[in-house]
């Protein structure tokens, strides 16, 4: 066999399992689809879409301390919702965002991470290793997460003192997009003392 069939039997032979792999894949799909496609597609036209102007879902979740947090009883405050978990990289960005937030203004401005599907001596872990005193609340069946209808982490909601969205941001916030968030919702961008 001369080098140039051999080199053509190479390349059709990977791009014949690269496509065989992607038929493989396609199936799965498909399967999958047919099994639970329609129940995804009712379960997600029947949830709850909160909008910027609409009014934040109230829920109630545990702290790291134990201790039961309902959003409602932060009515009257500005609170930012960050949405994450410690595996994601991008989220890691946002810590000091988060943490420097909390610092500058303290009760001013709620800071209140919502951690996605992960155990509390995991977010403890993470919690020690970063310093973090903001307050961490465990969604660990997702059912926060889901209401909300975060797709993408970290995903920040702003709510303003009324209990009404304001805000919404996918991927890690800077500093200066939080400050000009906050700004935007009339927020008293003086440090707290």
């Amino acid at each position: 066999m001369s080098k140039k069939w051999k080199w053509i039997l190479g390349v059709t032979g990977g791009l014949g399992t690269l496509l065989l792999a992607c038929s493989a894949l396609a199936c799965v799909g498909v399967v999958l689809y047919a099994m639970y496609g329609e129940q995804l597609v009712i379960a997600t036209q029947e949830r709850e879409q909160p909008q910027v102007g609409a009014e934040a879902p109230d829920f109630e979740l545990t702290t790291l301390a134990g201790d039961t947090l309902k959003l409602s009883d932060f009515r009257g405050k500005v609170v930012w919702l960050s949405f994450g978990a410690t595996w994601c990289p991008d989220c890691h960005r946002e810590t000091p965002v988060l943490q420097g937030a909390h610092e500058a203004f303290g009760e001013d401005l709620v800071v209140l991470a919502v951690d996605m599907r992960e155990e509390a001596a995991t977010v403890q872990r993470y919690v020690d290793r970063n310093q973090v005193t903001y307050t961490i609340v465990l969604d660990p069946d997702g059912a926060v997460t889901e209401r909300y209808r975060v797709q993408f982490i970290p995903t920040s909601v702003f709510i303003d003192v009324d209990g009404i969205i304001r805000a919404a941001h996918i991927d890690a916030i800077s500093a200066e997009t939080l400050v000009k968030t906050l700004g935007e919702m009339g927020f008293d961008l003086t440090p707290s003392p």
